[in-house]
């Protein structure tokens, strides 16, 4: 199949359609009842339904979530779709296909989604929250490491 050249929607159906045509008309010839092998009809026709078929696009970004041990942050892919009153709970058009409590991998992530459906990343914006809530943790986990060092050091007195 060769993809049309022409900037005009009419003029790229007629092409397609022409192709499509073609493409039956060497079937007959050849004495198939079946596509090509590399599937010529099948693609032509693909690029036919395309003209029809509105393009969803896609939000990509970050979001993050605290939870009372860890923070943790999301990849979304959203389709533009997707009714903009939907309530948060409503997952339809949204899905979350990675998750890390490590914020570059998270990103980098999504920049390999925002490369794969031809978007960019939207910014991440980090809550109010977020430093602090980062901080906290961190101490707690000192906190909580010198804890078990210690309790560690008296069961060794005994």
């Amino acid at each position: 199949m060769n993809p049309p050249q022409s900037a005009n929607a009419e003029q790229q159906f007629e092409e397609l359609l022409d192709q499509y045509w073609q493409c039956a008309f060497d079937e007959g010839q050849e004495g198939r009842t079946h596509d090509t092998e590399d599937g010529k009809a099948q693609r032509t026709l693909s690029a036919l339904r395309a003209l029809f078929k509105p393009q969803a696009t896609y939000r990509v970004y970050v979001n993050c979530m605290r939870e009372s041990h860890r923070i943790t942050y999301w990849v979304m892919l959203e389709n533009s779709r997707r009714p903009s009153d939907a309530p948060v709970f409503d997952s339809t058009g949204r899905i979350c296909p990675s998750y890390s409590e490590v914020l570059e991998e998270t990103l980098q992530e999504a920049q390999d989604w925002a490369a794969f459906l031809g978007v960019e990343v939207e910014p991440f914006v980090k809550p109010d929250w977020h430093d602090a809530a980062v901080e906290a943790l961190k101490a707690r986990a000192i906190a909580l490491t010198q804890a078990a060092l210690d309790h560690g050091k008296q069961g060794n007195q005994t």
